[in-house]
Order: structure tokens, then C-alpha cells, then sequence
């Protein structure tokens, strides 16, 4: 019997060929088995909180206008324009983008930006702190590589409801 010699062009061709035809197969009984397994075992991907300590927040940003912390910016930025100053960035616009070479991290953003009514620039963080009023040390390293590179410091806001503001040197 001869040899037989199939042109590259033909067996590219049908390869491909069975190949969906296996991978159509696949997605349909892969389908099938998920929605079967959904049924019955509910993603068990998912960490489960026996004791209910969980809060189930998201961690993270929050969307516009949610979360403490977004609240207080916007309070914060009312409360500015309130001392006739203009909202430049942070809160509904896109935070100031500013390289802090030499600090803790390549880059800072601060919350809110504002000009004064003298022309010169405002920045402010709002934070968490801790029960004495006092900023978490990731605040603390923002406001130093701030004032590093611009040569003032920037002011500070905790977000919590029990701290009105607060007045320390940081």
C-alpha cells in the first residue's frame, strides 16, 4: 500500500476542524455540569463567616457619595467653598496627581485641592485616626511626603464622626 501524504494546507485545515468541534462539545457539557453544581453546592469559592464577626462592607473605594470617607471629603470641600476658596480636584473631580520622589511611596493624591482666595493652592487628606484624635501612621507618611515636595503641609481631616477636627502638629 503507498504512503499516504496529506497536503499541510488539508491537515491545518481539519485539525482546526475537530478541534472546535471538541471545544463547542467542551463548553456544552462544562455549561451543563455549572449549572448543575450552582444548583447544589453554591459557590463554595466564597469565604464563609461562621461566627458573623464579618461586616460583608466592601473594602476599597466606595462610589461617589458613599462611605464615611467620601462624605466627609464632600462636607469638607462645602465647608472650604463656604471660605470662598474654588474646588480645583479631589471629591467629585479627579484627585491631583503629585510625584513624591525620595518618600514612601512614588506618588501622592491628595483628597482635596482648592485655591485660596490669594491665588495660592490648598491641599487637604481626609483620614482615619486613632481614638486620640491622632492620624494612622499610612496618614502621617502621606502628609510628610507632601510636605517634602511642596514645601507646606497639607491640611488634615479625620473622617470619623466623633472628631470634629483635628489640631494637633503632625
Amino acid at each position: 500500500m503507498p504512503p499516504l501524504i496529506y497536503h499541510s494546507s488539508f491537515i491545518i485545515y481539519h485539525s482546526v476542524k475537530i478541534a472546535s468541534q471538541i471545544l463547542r462539545k467542551y463548553r456544552f457539557y462544562t455549561s451543563r455540569l455549572k449549572n448543575l453544581y450552582e444548583e447544589y453546592a453554591p459557590n463554595v469559592q466564597r469565604r464563609i463567616d461562621l461566627l458573623g464577626l464579618a461586616s460583608g462592607a466592601k473594602r476599597g473605594p466606595k462610589p461617589k457619595g458613599t462611605g464615611p470617607h467620601n462624605q466627609a471629603i464632600e462636607r469638607r470641600i462645602k465647608e472650604l467653598e463656604a471660605e470662598d476658596m474654588v474646588h480645583v480636584a479631589g471629591g467629585s473631580k479627579t484627585e491631583e496627581f503629585i510625584r513624591t520622589p525620595g518618600g514612601k511611596k512614588l506618588a501622592r493624591r491628595p483628597d482635596i485641592t482648592m485655591w485660596r482666595p490669594d491665588g495660592s493652592l490648598y491641599r487637604e487628606n481626609v483620614g482615619r485616626t486613632r481614638a486620640d484624635g491622632s492620624p494612622f501612621l499610612r496618614e502621617v507618611d502621606a502628609l510628610d511626603d507632601l510636605e517634602r515636595q511642596l514645601g507646606e503641609r497639607p491640611g488634615f481631616t479625620p473622617y470619623h464622626s466623633c472628631f470634629i477636627k483635628y489640631q494637633g502638629g503632625v
